[in-house]
C-alpha cells in the first residue's frame, strides 16, 4: 500500500480544529489514525492522547504497534481511574465514571454489570419489585433502547406505565449494587463532564469507525470536544454502518460533515480490493433507498475480471462448488512462489446456520476449518472470579451471585435484599451486620483472603481448606494456571488477574474472534468486518436470507458491501434455487 499520500499525510499534520474523515474499505484510515498518534508522541511523549476504537480486536493491533514503537510505558495505566490511551469507548467512558463516580452517587470501586449474566439479575429484581409480567428480554431490549437512542422510546411488549415504574427501580437497583449497566456507561460519563470537564482537558481524542457508534455514544464524543476541550478526530464509513442491534447510527458521521468548524477530508484511493471487486461493490451501493455519501472513490480501469455469480440447484450442490474450487485454487497455486493456503479462504453467510453445514461438508472432505467464536468464562473460573471482586473490595454484584452458594432460597435472598435497602445500606455492609451462619463464615473467609491478597499460593490455601465456598479442584487448577498466566510482570495480585480474566473473555466488550490457524475461515457476513482473505466466497443469497425481512433493507445491503470488501483477490457469490 502506497503510505502516505496526501489525504493521509494532511491526517497526520492537523492540528487545532476538529477532523472528520471519510473513508472506504482498504484505504488506509485506521492506519493513518495510528501513524498520526505516533507522530505526536515522537514529538510530544508527554502528549495526553486516546485512541478510541469500536472492537477489541482494533484496540490491541493499536496497542501492539504502539509498544513496539515506543515500549510498554507508552500504554502503562496506573489504576483504573487513569484515562487509556488505547480503548474501547466503554472502556475510556469507564475511566471517566471512576473519576467522578461521586457525582453519581457511585463509590469509585463500582463494579459494571457484565451483559447478558449480571444485569439480568437487576432486570428480574426490578420486574419482581414492581410487580408486573414483562419478559426480561423485552426489558434489556427497552433499557438498552433508551440508553443507546438517548431519548425516550417506545419498545413492544413495555407500556409507557410499566417503564415508568420500572426505570427509576432499575436506577435504585443499580445504585444499591454500586454499579452500571454497560449501555449506560457513556450516559453517566457525560453526565459527569458536563457538570465537570476538567476529568479530560486537553486529550488528543482519535475516534475510529465511527459510523459503529449510536447516538449516545456519539453525544459523548460531542461533549468531549464541546466540555471536555479535546482535540478530536474522527475517522469513519457510512457504507459500513452494520450494528443495527446496537442501534448504530450512521447519519452521526454524516453530520460532521455539516457542522460548522469541523475540516472535512475523504479518502478516495482503495489500496486493497482490486478493481472488478470494486466496481461491483460500488454498484451495489446505488441499490440503497437512502444512499450514504457519494466519497467519490477512484475505480481503476476495467481489466476483464468479473464478479462471478453462481446459481445453484440446491445448496448442497452450492457447497459442493465451493470446496472443488477450493481445492482446484490450492492445487494450481503449489507452482507459484507464495502457494496458497487454507488461510487464504474465507466463506461467509447471512446466517450462522447455514455455515454449520459448510463446515461439516469442508470438514468431511478434508478441509480444516476455523469460525469466529465468542468466548465464554467457564462456569467454574467464573464463580472463582466473583470470589476475587469480593476480595477485590466490596463487590455488591458479585456477592449477591454468592448468596444461592450459600444455601440462601430465592425468597430468602429477596428479603435479604429488601431488608439491606431498608437500613439504608449496601448488600455487603448487611451481610456483615446480620446474624446467618452462612453469610456470616462466608464474609470470615473473605476477610482472610483480603490479608493475603498479594499471594497465589496463599490464597489456594485457603480456598483448599473452606469448604463450605465449595470449589472444586479442577476451579482451583484454572485459577492457579490463570494466576500464573497472566500476572503482570511475574507479580500477582488479585486487581490485576480480575483485569486480565476481563480481557481475555471480553467480559464487558463481548467481541467474536478468530484463532490464528491455517485453515478456512467461516463467518457471517454480519461478523466478517475487520477480516480480510485473498479468496472469498458468499454463499447462501436465497431471497430467504438477505435481505432478512424484519430488518432495514438499507443495513442489509450495506451488511452486503461489508462482507464483500473482505476479499484482496477474488470475490464469488453463490445462491440455490
Amino acid at each position: 500500500m502506497a503510505f502516505p499520500n496526501d489525504a493521509q499525510k494532511s491526517v497526520i499534520d492537523h492540528r487545532g480544529r476538529p477532523l472528520v474523515v471519510l473513508a472506504g474499505p482498504g484505504s488506509g484510515k485506521t492506519a493513518t489514525l495510528v501513524e498520526r498518534i505516533m507522530s505526536i508522541l515522537a514529538a510530544e511523549p508527554g502528549a495526553q492522547i486516546a485512541f478510541i476504537t469500536f472492537t477489541r480486536m482494533s484496540r490491541r493491533d493499536t496497542a501492539r504497534k504502539l509498544e513496539e514503537r515506543f515500549g510498554r510505558e507508552v500504554l502503562a495505566e496506573h489504576d483504573d481511574a487513569t484515562l487509556p490511551r488505547v480503548a474501547t469507548l466503554n472502556t475510556f467512558a469507564k475511566a471517566i465514571v471512576h473519576r467522578g463516580a461521586h457525582q453519581l452517587g457511585l463509590d469509585d470501586n463500582f463494579s459494571v454489570l457484565v451483559p447478558g449474566q449480571e444485569d439480568e439479575i437487576v432486570f428480574e429484581e426490578a420486574r419482581d419489585d414492581v410487580g408486573i409480567d414483562v419478559d426480561v428480554g423485552a426489558i434489556r431490549r427497552h433499557v438498552e433502547e433508551r440508553r443507546y437512542m438517548d431519548t425516550d422510546v417506545v419498545t413492544p411488549g413495555v407500556t409507557a406505565d410499566q417503564a415508568a415504574r420500572l426505570l427509576p427501580r432499575i436506577e435504585q437497583l443499580l445504585d444499591f449494587y454500586n454499579s452500571t449497566d454497560i449501555a449506560g456507561l457513556v450516559n453517566r460519563a457525560r453526565f459527569i463532564l458536563e457538570r465537570d470537564p476538567s476529568f479530560v482537558g486537553g486529550v488528543l481524542l482519535h475516534i475510529d469507525e465511527y459510523q459503529d457508534l449510536n447516538r449516545a455514544d456519539q453525544n459523548l464524543v460531542l461533549t468531549l470536544l464541546e466540555v471536555g476541550g479535546c482535540e478530536v478526530v474522527v475517522v469513519g464509513d457510512d457504507d459500513q454502518s452494520i450494528y443495527g442491534a446496537r442501534r448504530a447510527n450512521p447519519d452521526g458521521i454524516r453530520d460532521l460533515l455539516r457542522r460548522d468548524g469541523w475540516v472535512n477530508v475523504v479518502f478516495r484511493e482503495c489500496h486493497r480490493l482490486p478493481a472488478h471487486v470494486l466496481r461491483a461493490v460500488q454498484a451495489l451501493l446505488r441499490l440503497q433507498a437512502r444512499p450514504g455519501v457519494d466519497k467519490g472513490i477512484i475505480v481503476p480501469a476495467d481489466d476483464g475480471r468479473k464478479v462471478r455469480v453462481y446459481q445453484c440447484t440446491t445448496s448442497a450442490v452450492e457447497v459442493r462448488r465451493v470446496v472443488l474450487d477450493i481445492k482446484r485454487r490450492l492445487e494450481e497455486s503449489k507452482s507459484w512462489d507464495r502457494p496458497m493456503k487454507f488461510s487464504d479462504f474465507m466463506i461467509l453467510s447471512p446466517h450462522g446456520k447455514g455455515l454449520t453445514a459448510v463446515g461439516e461438508k469442508l470438514v468431511g472432505e478434508g478441509i480444516p476449518v476455523r469460525a469466529r467464536t465468542r468466548r465464554s468464562v467457564p462456569e467454574e473460573l467464573w464463580k472463582v472470579l466473583l470470589l476475587l471482586r469480593v476480595v477485590r473490595g466490596d463487590d455488591q454484584i458479585a456477592l449477591r451471585q454468592w448468596l444461592p452458594t450459600l444455601g440462601l432460597s430465592a425468597a430468602a435472598i429477596c428479603r435479604f435484599r429488601l431488608d439491606a435497602e431498608a437500613a439504608g445500606r449496601r448488600l455487603f455492609d448487611h451481610a456483615r451486620a446480620v446474624d446467618i451462619p452462612e453469610v456470616n463464615r462466608f464474609v470470615d473467609v473473605i476477610d482472610r483472603l483480603r490479608g493475603s491478597r498479594d499471594d497465589l499460593r496463599a490464597i489456594l490455601g485457603i480456598l483448599a481448606d473452606a469448604r463450605e465456598l465449595q470449589i472444586d479442584e479442577k476451579a482451583l487448577a484454572m485459577l492457579t494456571s490463570a494466576g500464573e498466566r497472566l500476572s503482570e510482570g511475574g507479580r500477582f495480585s488479585v486487581s490485576g488477574l480480575v483485569r486480565a480474566l476481563y480481557e481475555e473473555y471480553g467480559l464487558l466488550d463481548p467481541e467474536e474472534e478468530t484463532a490464528d490457524e491455517d485453515k478456512v475461515l467461516l463467518s457471517t457476513l454480519h461478523s466478517s468486518k475487520g477480516l480480510e482473505a485473498r479468496i472469498v466466497y458468499i454463499v447462501h443469497l436465497d431471497d430467504r436470507f438477505i435481505p432478512a425481512a424484519n430488518r432495514d433493507r438499507d443495513q442489509e445491503v450495506r451488511v452486503l458491501y461489508v462482507g464483500m470488501t473482505r476479499a484482496k483477490e477474488a470475490l464469488e457469490l453463490s445462491f440455490a434455487e
